[in-house]
C-alpha cells in the first residue's frame, strides 16, 4: 500500500513538473515581440486645423494611407528593445471647409531619419511608443496653381502602440505644428496645420 501511494505521489509531482515546464516555455513564445524586416500598410483619418494667413482657419477631414518599413531589431543603452521605421508612403485626400479638396502626400525627394518603434519596458515588446518622421507636400483647391511643402519634418508619435501594425483606433498626435512655404516662395510661412489628430482606421 505504502508503494502504491508513494508512486501516486511521484506520478502527481512528475505531471506538476511538466505541465509548468510547458507553460513557462508558452508564456516565453507568447511574449510579443517588435518587428524586423516587416512592411505594414494602414488606413488613417485626420482631423485637423489649416490656418491659411491672410485667409483664415479652416477645418479639415482627410483620410489615407501609410506604409511603414520596420528593418533591424536592436536593443539601447537603457535595455529597451527598438526597431528604425522606414515611411514608403503616405497619402491622404478630402475636404477642407472653404477650401475644398485638399490632398496630402509624401515628399519622397526629402526623405527624414528618426522613426522609431520602441517598447516601453524592457522584455516586453509591446505596448511601445512610436514616433514616424517625413516630410509632405499639398494642394488645395482653394488656392489654385500653387503647391506647398514641408519647412520640417512632420513627427506623428503615438505614447502606446500594441502592435505592427497598429489596431484599429490607435491614435497619433503631431509633435509641434505642421508648417508650410510656397515651392515658389521658400522660407516664408504660407499655411499651417494645428491641432492635430490622427487615428488610424484599420489595415489598408
Amino acid at each position: 500500500m505504502r508503494t502504491r501511494n508513494w508512486l501516486l505521489v511521484a506520478a502527481i509531482t512528475f505531471s506538476l513538473l511538466v505541465a509548468g515546464v510547458v507553460m513557462a516555455g508558452k508564456s516565453t513564445t507568447e511574449t510579443p515581440q517588435l518587428p524586423s524586416d516587416q512592411n505594414e500598410a494602414c488606413l488613417c483619418n485626420k482631423n485637423a486645423n489649416l490656418v491659411i494667413p491672410g485667409m483664415g482657419t479652416f477645418r479639415a477631414q482627410l483620410h489615407g494611407s501609410i506604409n511603414v518599413g520596420a528593418t533591424n531589431l536592436a536593443v539601447g543603452v537603457d535595455g529597451r528593445q527598438f526597431v528604425p521605421l522606414n515611411v514608403k508612403g503616405y497619402t491622404e485626400r478630402g475636404w477642407v471647409d472653404g477650401l475644398g479638396d485638399t490632398h496630402v502626400w509624401l515628399d519622397k525627394s526629402r526623405p527624414t531619419t528618426g522613426s522609431f518603434l520602441r517598447e516601453i519596458t524592457p522584455g516586453t515588446g509591446f505596448p511601445a511608443v512610436q514616433e514616424i518622421h517625413m516630410h509632405f507636400m499639398m494642394t488645395t483647391d482653394g488656392l489654385p496653381g500653387r503647391m506647398f511643402r514641408t519647412l520640417e519634418p512632420v513627427v506623428l508619435r503615438s505614447e502606446e502602440v500594441n502592435s505592427f501594425p497598429p489596431p484599429k483606433g490607435t491614435s497619433y498626435h503631431t509633435v509641434g505644428d505642421v508648417i508650410f512655404e510656397d515651392v515658389d516662395e521658400p522660407g516664408v510661412e504660407a499655411a499651417r496645420i494645428v491641432d492635430v489628430s490622427v487615428k488610424v482606421a484599420g489595415a489598408a
